[in-house]
Order: structure tokens, then sequence, then C-alpha cells
């Protein structure tokens, strides 16, 4: 096996001596086997010679010839071949690329030319259709605008006719309906000029009425006798001077009043008490249960006079009495003096007027 590939190795080296020839190579190729690789990395004498006039370096497959220039660049001769080899490979195909360019660029040209002249004739006859069409517009446009006037100006004679016609029949409507205004606003003077006289007569009537006498509804009266006792007494009036309450209120004991109408009564009283000592005496009204006072306040000796007057809304039904005090233990006491010293009074007023404010609004408003 050893020489066999040294026999390999040795016509290798003789292949170097001619020129590349595929076929040889191929058969060298062939010959070899991977037992051989050892034979080919083996390290022989490098060799420097000429040959024919040639100068030739010879190496094992395993070394390099290099070429240096002191301090710059190396020069690999394999890599420089290689590299050769390569360029050669490239400007091939650049030249092939090329050739390639200068027949597509020919046939771009042409049809270029051919659509160029093709496209002249297209555009102009766009142009020309366009021309006509935007002349054919335009004439249909002049015939559309005279009709739209034509129209338009019948259209408007229509209009004013109609707001004549219009004018004359508001104008005719306008005349009727001030005929008819006037002869209402005739009417309604009329009927007012009625109406006022009427309500002036009423007026003077309800003046005259006002003018008149009007009927007073009272009760006036008095104790009969005295009374000596002390602390609070009920007033006793079992003297009548005057009684025209009926009919909105009586008389229903000798010290009770019933009201029998709604309505806002007065109440006056002049009372006269006694005592030795200078002492208190007092006075107070109920209505319907509740005292609507606080007590008269009278502080001296001997004989006191005590003044009280009161308005106040009473319902139907309620009854209305007053008391009279006088402090105990103040020597010969009179709660009251019989007589006329000791008077009270009621009347009835009147209504409620149309509003009232207040808490003691309690008597609806007719």
């Amino acid at each position: 096996m050893k020489a066999k590939c040294t026999a390999l190795v040795t016509f290798s080296k003789c292949l170097g001596e001619f020129p590349r020839d595929s076929t040889v190579e191929m058969e060298l190729v062939t010959k070899n086997e991977k037992a051989c690789e050892a034979q080919w990395k083996e390290v022989g004498t490098p060799q420097v010679r000429t040959k024919r006039g040639d100068f030739q370096i010879q190496v094992d497959d395993a070394k390099d010839i290099t070429f240096y220039r002191h301090r710059r660049e190396t020069i690999n001769v394999f890599d420089m071949n290689e590299d050769l080899v390569a360029t050669k490979k490239e400007l091939a195909e650049a030249k092939k690329a090329v050739a390639a360019s200068k027949d597509e660029l020919a046939a771009a040209k042409k049809a270029i030319a051919d659509k160029s002249a093709a496209d002249a004739k297209t555009l102009e006859a766009a142009v020309a259709a366009a021309i006509k069409k935007l002349e054919d517009s335009t004439k249909t446009s002049i015939a559309k605008v005279n009709s739209d006037a034509a129209d338009a100006q019948a259209k408007v004679d229509a209009t004013v006719k109609q707001v004549k016609a219009d004018a004359a029949a508001q104008t005719k409507s306008m005349e009727q309906k001030l005929k008819d205004s006037e002869a209402k606003s005739n009417k309604a003077v009329a009927t007012l000029s009625t109406k006022v006289d009427v309500d002036v007569k009423k007026s003077i009537d309800d003046v005259k009425k006002g003018l008149a006498d009007v009927p007073v509804h009272m009760w006036s009266g008095y104790p009969k006798n005295h009374n000596r006792g002390q602390n609070w007494q009920n007033f006793l009036l079992d003297y009548e001077e005057i009684n025209t309450l009926s009919p909105y209120a009586q008389k229903v004991s000798g010290t009770h009043f019933k009201v029998l109408k709604n309505g806002i009564y007065k109440f006056e009283v002049n009372i006269m008490t006694h005592t030795s000592n200078r002492c208190n005496a007092h006075y107070q009204i109920n209505i319907g249960g509740e005292w609507i006072n606080n007590p008269t306040h009278t502080y001296a000796h001997s004989w006191k006079q005590t003044s009280y007057t009161l308005q106040w809304p009473v319902k139907a039904g309620q009854q209305i009495y007053s008391r009279v005090y006088a402090q105990p233990g103040c020597g010969n006491p009179y709660v009251w003096h019989s007589g006329r010293y000791s008077r009270f009074q009621m009347w009835y007023v009147g209504q409620y007027g149309k509003k009232c404010v207040g808490p003691q609004c309690r008597i609806p408003t007719p």
C-alpha cells in the first residue's frame, strides 16, 4: 500500500510539469485512496530550479510558497492563484450578465419605441374625442340654459300673477275683518256701557245701604248683689240691661253665654273690687274651655277698679264665661261691687275678611 501511495504522489508531481488537464486530474483522484492521506502530507525537500529557461519552485502539498517584502506585505503564491481563478470566473459571469443586459436593453428600446408610436396615436385619438365631447356638451348646456331661462321666466310671470291675486284677496279679507271688528267693538261698547250703568247703580245702592242704620247685636248687664267672698269666683250677671244678641248668641245661665253663629265677638268689662289692705285683684275670660287672656293685675288697698276689652273669634256652639279674683286674708273683701260698678258687655262684630293669617284663624272664611 505504501508503495502504491508513493507512486501516486510521484505521479501527481509529474503532472505538475504539464498544463492542467481535467481528464488526467480525474484519473489521479480516482486512483487516490484515503489510506494515502498521510503520504500526501509528508514533508519533502523544497526545490528551486530552472527548466528550459523557466524559473520553478516546488514544495510538497502541505507547504506554501510565500514572498516577503521587508516590513511590508506578504504574498502567498497559492492564495494568489486561487484569487485569480475566482476572479476569472466572476469576470466570465459578469461578461455573460452584461451581454444579457445588452439584449434586454435593446428589446426594451424597441418596445418603448413601438409603444410610444402606439401611445401617440392613441393620445391623438383621445384628444380628438375629448374635444368633440366637450363641443357636444357645451352645445347641450347652452340649449339647457336657454330652456331653463324660458321656464324660469314663465314661473316668475305665474308667481307675480299669483302674488297680485293673493294681495287682492287679502286686502278684501282685511276690509271685511275690519268691518266685522268694528261691528263687534260697537256691540262690546254698548254691552260695557250697560254693565257699567248696572254696576254703578249697584255700587250706589251698596253705599246707601252702608249709610243706613245697622242693627247692633249686644248684651249688657251686671250683678244685682255684692260678692263678699275671696279667691276666684265666676262672674254672676243676673241683671240684664240690653239684650239684642239674637240670632248670634244667647245667655244660657247667670254666668254663661252660648254662641249660635261663627264670628268675631267683642267683650268689655269694668269691675270694682275691695280689700282693706294692699292686695291683688284679677279678671279672666274663658271661651270654649280656653282662658283667652292671662289674668289682669290690679294691686291696691280699699276699692280697686279693673277694666278689660277683648275681640276674639268664636265658633258656634262654644260657651263663654268669666271669673273675678280677690286675694284672701286682706280684710273686708268684695270680689265685686254690685250694680253699675261692675258691668259686663258683649257684641257680635262680624265675619273674618277674605284672608286671615295667624294661629287663631280658627273659623273658616265664608
